[in-house]
């Protein structure tokens, strides 16, 4: 549970401002960079085919050659959790700092 004796620097007089929202969201550049897939399975496996050998040297009869396996990956989809817990007094005193601020600076 998270308590306000836990986030003492909220609590200081001395902060001048608290950035909360003040930064501008950029927009995400991740499909824009990679391709991005949509799955449903809990895993995804990707391959590519490899090298193909070097050309033999021509002795009167063409020698057959063919691409050899590349590399084979799984990716396996974790997921993660975690919950915060916070104490009531906690956010009235959160919400009363930084409306205090606002108020200072507006």
């Amino acid at each position: 549970m998270e308590l306000a004796a836990n986030w003492p620097d909220l609590l200081e007089k001395d902060f001048r401002k608290i950035h909360q929202d003040s930064y501008v969201a950029l927009k995400r550049m991740v499909p824009d960079l990679f391709n991005v897939m949509k799955t449903e399975s809990a895993f995804e496996k990707t391959g590519a085919v490899g090298q193909v050998p070097d050309f033999a040297e021509f002795t009167g009869k063409v020698t057959s050659v063919s691409p050899t396996q590349g590399y084979d990956k799984t990716a396996t989809f974790t997921e993660y959790a975690a919950k915060i817990e916070i104490q009531r007094k906690l956010a009235a005193v959160i919400n009363f700092i930084v409306g205090r601020i606002s108020l200072n600076y507006a």
